[in-house]
């Protein structure tokens, strides 16, 4: 596909990272202790879970060092593709994303010992940040009448509260806040009384809240 698409989520003890762009497939996950890597491309499809590493067009099966060594390979193979279409991405909606960045280079080169406190910062306890394309009704009244859209989220939770952001392409841009990441408020002020009450120490992480706050002064 041409067009990137993209989910980060890290919480404290979970980090999940989709990504789909230029005939490769990554899906990585880190819950609960598990680890599990999956990758597609036009020529392979590999994967490494439970400490094992598969290659099933090549019936192909190794676990311990060998297995790391190959999910290794295969990362570094496409971490240039990946950070292509991250790049383009931030050029698209004016995004950082050093932080996601950060993590496909850690992730080609020690997938197996990754912490997901490592994308967060001391007051910050959950990221999302996701780009993808949805599909939207056209005309409530005519079935099957339906436009693609891109759709930019970015959620930030933190000790001072919650806020989200939404973008949605060719439609206005939605800034909410919450104290208790359930019941929403829409409110751009509120958005920016809290990211800037923050004190990051993670440059990454400041970033993102430097771009929350220049969408909430637009």
């Amino acid at each position: 596909m041409t067009e990137v698409s993209f989910t980060f989520h890290c919480s404290e003890d979970s980090l999940q990272f989709l990504y789909n762009y230029n005939l490769v497939n990554l899906e990585s996950a880190f819950i609960n202790g598990s680890k599990i890597i999956k990758l597609h491309t036009n020529n392979s499809r590999v994967s490494f879970e439970n400490g094992r590493f598969f290659d099933p067009h090549n019936l192909i099966v190794k676990k311990g060092a060998e297995a790391e060594e190959s999910i290794k390979d295969q990362l570094k193979n496409v971490k240039d593709i990946i950070i292509d279409g991250l790049n383009k991405a931030s050029i698209e909606f004016d995004l950082p994303v050093s932080l996601i960045k950060r993590y496909v280079d850690d992730l080609s080169e020690r997938p197996l010992n990754l912490k997901p406190t490592s994308y967060l910062d001391f007051e910050i306890s959950e990221i999302l940040l996701e780009i993808n394309k949805v599909f939207f009704d056209r005309n409530l009244n005519m079935a099957g009448d339906v436009i693609p859209q891109r759709i930019l989220k970015l959620f930030i939770k933190s000790k001072k509260g919650c806020t989200r952001l939404q973008i949605k392409e060719g439609s206005k841009t939605t800034l909410e806040y919450s104290e208790d990441c359930e019941l929403w408020s829409e409110d751009s002020l509120k958005v920016l009384s809290i990211v800037s009450s923050l004190h990051p120490t993670i440059i990454e992480v400041k970033e993102l809240l430097d771009y929350l706050k220049r969408v909430c002064r637009v």
